[in-house]
């Protein structure tokens, strides 16, 4: 057996990867948390400390939180249909990888509110260098009994009814809105009137809803979107189960309101519209200073003016 020469720790960091790595962290986690490379870590800490075999790893990665099995409710399972779209979805080992980045804090409490009884949530601060801002990105690892739930194509699952009002294409729908879709009141010539719309980049899934639940389909910024308007947004917008807290206070405005005197309705929305603005800013505050604290500094691509 080789034995490896323990190097003096004059580097803090260093000591920092060892216990995470000893703690049970990948050297890919350690490396999404310190901004480099899995490779970079591995060279680290191999001067100090032997790694583990991939069946050693892969067999951690499965112990170390509690997996827990797909309830194989019916219901349950189409709503994470829809919402998975907006996640990226692998297998890693035994395990399904689930993630998301987002800048609001509401879909934070709603994905680990989906997830988290079947699996830990973890949370890295990141940087969106494609839009400049900072974020939070969102991570779980599933039994594998996951896999045909959470699997995706480009058109809706053949499991969800075709048919308008089904409860379990409703709830995919709610599953697919809290995902990727938008809730808004808008001034319709002097009176408050209600739209749903979808964006999505799969012209297949948008054109099979619209075919079963009306609708106008755009082109939409390399992708499609699926809009509903007045009468038929509100009869969608009740049927659905929604969990995302700002898309629920959102249709509860749009609901009480709609048909109403703009002049009536728009400082209410205005205000949800505007506290939900406050809420993402200081979410991308908090996500900053996590960022700095991990990595010492902004990221380099982050050009603002300190004030």
């Amino acid at each position: 057996m080789q034995t490896l020469v323990q190097l003096p720790m004059d580097d803090t960091q260093d000591s920092e990867w060892i216990t995470l790595y000893k703690n049970g962290w990948s050297t890919t986690g350690i490396g999404k948390k310190y901004g480099v490379s899995p490779s970079t870590v591995c060279r680290h800490l191999h001067t100090h400390i032997p790694l583990r075999g991939r069946i050693e790893a892969t067999i951690l990665a499965s112990t170390k939180y509690v997996k827990t099995p797909f309830s194989g409710d019916s219901l349950e399972s189409a709503y994470l249909a829809g919402f998975v779209e907006d996640c990226g979805v692998r297998r890693r080992g035994r395990l399904i990888e689930v993630s998301t980045t987002t800048t609001h804090p509401a879909m934070e409490v709603l994905f680990r509110g989906v997830f988290q009884r079947y699996g830990h949530v973890t949370r890295l601060a990141g940087f969106d260098d494609l839009h400049f801002y900072y974020r939070y990105s969102l991570t779980t690892y599933l039994d594998q009994s996951f896999e045909p739930v959470l699997g995706k194509d480009g058109g809706l699952p053949v499991r969800i009814p075709r048919e308008p009002d089904a409860p379990m294409l409703n709830t995919y729908l709610g599953g697919l809105v809290d995902a990727e879709g938008t809730v808004r009141l808008y001034n319709n010539h002097g009176r408050a009137d209600a739209v749903l719309f979808i964006t999505i980049n799969k012209y297949q899934l948008l054109n099979t809803l619209k075919r079963t639940l009306g609708g106008n389909l755009y082109g939409h910024e390399r992708a499609w979107r699926l809009v509903f308007y007045g009468k038929n947004a509100l009869h969608i917008l009740e049927s659905m189960n929604l969990k995302h807290r700002e898309k629920i206070s959102k249709r509860d405005v749009v609901q009480r309101m709609t048909g109403k005197l703009w002049s009536e309705a728009e400082n209410e929305w205005l205000e949800i519209v505007d506290n939900i603005r406050k809420e993402v800013a200081e979410y991308k505050d908090s996500a900053k200073s996590d960022y700095v604290y991990i990595h010492g500094r902004r990221h380099p691509k982050d050009t603002r003016k300190v004030e």
